[in-house]
């Protein structure tokens, strides 16, 4: 989109302890683009890709729906028309999101006074940021009417969780990394993908907890009915 330079930025500065892993990565990842540009390589992982979005948000949405006991889907045609909107406005907002934040980040950074003011609001930014993704999803991806306030208190609730095992999966990472940089690369892989299972739990909690704030009525008439 034009914002290469400042992404890459954002992600070293992200991993400042695993630069020279980062930058590997990173140039794997740009001659990997550049080869793919023209033939079928390209073609096939374009077509990748959009199943594998596809496959991921139709999960997404089957789980959302699980836990709101909904029965009757979205037509085929509406659900992919939703995929692939989402498909276009997340990766839009994420680079506007991160060029704005680099931009401020840039501007504050010439005054010492005005960067120790802005820098703890700077580092609400990526909290903010998931606690809208999942208010975003919780609302619109069942197919029910989820109020946003319900919504929203249970995304406030599933993203600090969230932002505190990010937090601990990051300082784990980093300190197994300088204890040992051999066992601490070779345990990349297996740390990411705990964090990864466990960050689907806590999204899915949240899921559960706006059900319940919603439906709380109804439980307790339930509960009323089986004593």
């Amino acid at each position: 989109i034009g914002d290469q330079e400042t992404i890459e930025k954002e992600i070293l500065e992200r991993f400042k302890e695993q630069q020279e892993i980062v930058v590997k990565v990173i140039e794997f990842a740009k001659n990997l683009i550049v080869e793919a540009k023209s033939g079928w390589i390209a073609l096939f992982g374009i077509i990748f890709l959009f199943w594998t979005l596809i496959k991921l948000f139709s999960n997404l949405e089957s789980s959302l729906n699980e836990i709101w006991q909904v029965k009757n889907i979205r037509k085929f045609k509406r659900r992919l028309s939703n995929y692939l909107a989402l498909m276009f406005v997340i990766p839009v907002f994420l680079v506007v999101f991160i060029t704005l934040r680099m931009y401020i980040t840039n501007l504050i950074s010439e005054d010492i006074v005005v960067e120790y003011i802005f820098r703890l609001p700077l580092s609400l930014v990526p909290y903010c940021l998931i606690l809208a993704l999942f208010t975003f999803i919780y609302v619109f991806m069942p197919k029910v009417k989820v109020k946003i306030k319900y919504a929203f208190l249970s995304a406030v609730i599933s993203a600090s969780i969230y932002q505190i095992i990010q937090m601990v999966y990051v300082n784990f990472q980093i300190g197994i990394t300088k204890f040992n940089a051999i066992y601490g690369s070779f345990a990349a892989l297996p740390l990411f993908l705990i964090w990864l299972q466990i960050s689907w739990i806590i999204f899915l909690y949240g899921a559960e907890i706006s059900f319940a704030i919603q439906n709380l009525d109804k439980i307790k008439v339930k509960d009323l009915e089986k004593k």
